[in-house]
């Protein structure tokens, strides 16, 4: 009695969820309502988490730092007060020999539900700025780079954030890095991925950055957001 029917479930249509990343490939967002009839809470909370991205990447050009420094991410997640670790993500991805670059093949498991379009070229450009990377840092095969990305979820007017740091090193991905992204694969291999999940818990406070700078208030608030950033990486 009350138990709930899965086999029902199973049969009901799915909600269709849209993906899509930003231009930089920082922000990745699943919804299953269109920008037009987001809820105000959602609205407000990913126009907060732009605000919040673009504060921490200033923040980390200001002290010297590039955007695929992990050191300096994980200073900003773990010491902000915004965010809570989870248990990191481990995923070991499939590289096949087929017809579809490696590149791609990573995006596809790494971010399922992007698939082709203007998303696709994002990710695209973002693995083959950390290929550039990791092949420049031959002096210290340990040395890790990272890659920052926000999870805006909405899901029937719910919305959640979350981030994830993934990480790789000219000794993780050794196997990759003998195979240009943009390449197919001879073998097939795996690879393993790790990255450092966190969830956002502090909403309401990412919610008030929704103006940027585009009021005095908003430009006050954003100013202090990256001092704020800048006091941790400095420390």
């Amino acid at each position: 009695m009350g138990r709930f029917d899965f086999e029902s479930m199973s049969q009901d249509e799915d909600a269709a969820v849209k993906f899509q990343l930003n231009s930089t490939g920082n922000i990745f967002t699943a919804s299953t309502s269109r920008e037009a009839t987001l809820s105000d809470e959602a609205r407000r909370l990913f126009k907060g988490v732009s605000t919040l991205f673009d504060a921490m990447a200033k923040a980390m050009s200001e002290s010297g730092r590039g955007l695929f420094d992990y050191d300096g991410w994980m200073t900003l997640l773990q010491g902000s007060g915004l965010f809570v670790q989870l248990e990191r993500y481990d995923r070991n991805l499939e590289i096949r020999s087929c017809a579809v670059p490696v590149g791609t093949q990573i995006i596809q498991q790494a971010l399922p539900g992007i698939s082709d379009g203007a998303s696709m070229d994002i990710a695209k450009r973002v693995l083959l700025a950390i290929g550039g990377k990791l092949e420049g840092s031959r002096e210290d095969e340990k040395k890790r780079f990272g890659h920052l990305m926000f999870i805006n979820e909405e899901i029937m007017g719910c919305a959640s954030v979350s981030v994830r740091l993934f990480y790789a090193s000219r000794e993780s991905h050794a196997a990759v890095i003998a195979v240009p992204c943009h390449e197919m694969s001879a073998r097939g291999f795996y690879q393993k991925q790790i990255a450092n999940n966190f969830l956002l818990v502090d909403a309401g406070k990412v919610s008030k950055y929704e103006c940027g700078n585009d009021s005095a208030e908003g430009a006050y608030n954003y100013k202090g957001l990256v001092e704020s950033m800048l006091m941790l990486l400095n420390k």
